[in-house]
């Protein structure tokens, strides 16, 4: 999936299907981070490149304020785990396209289901690694997502 910085509506998200990433309009400006620092975490992210490495970038540029770095990290922390959630449900989506939300109980055990929450029984097509390592993403628990 490829980010992009969408200066105009000071946000960077998802190219996809628009998934806001981080809103910017608080920290760009000279006082916190220059467009130039947000278009080189945009670059680092589709580059694959980790988080640590991020925060390193974020650390040595001079353009950058401690306040916008943990501000950009802890974004970016979020929505990494969130795209784990996005990846089980797309995937889950191009067998059952009639899936719209996922329960996860206080477990981490997931019910995927329709917009009447009729449970959906999985075949072996589902790859259940990807929703284990949504589950494994959950911050806190019970959890669900609706889209």
């Amino acid at each position: 999936m490829k980010l992009i910085h969408d200066k105009g509506n000071s946000r960077v998200i998802l190219e996809d299907d628009s998934v806001n990433v981080l809103y910017t309009h608080d920290l760009v400006g000279d006082e916190y981070a220059s467009d130039k620092t947000i278009d080189t975490v945009v670059n680092m992210l589709n580059e694959d490149k980790s988080l640590n490495e991020i925060d390193e970038f974020l650390l040595n540029d001079t353009e950058c304020t401690q306040e916008a770095r943990e501000i950009i990290i802890e974004e970016l922390t979020k929505f990494l785990g969130n795209l784990s959630l996005l990846k089980a449900l797309k995937h889950v989506q191009s067998f059952y396209p009639q899936v719209t939300t996922v329960i996860f109980n206080k477990y981490g055990q997931w019910h995927y289901t329709d917009d009447n929450f009729s449970y959906i029984i999985f075949d072996d097509r589902i790859d259940l690694s990807l929703l284990e390592q949504a589950a494994d993403s959950i911050e806190r628990l019970p959890f669900i997502y609706h889209e």
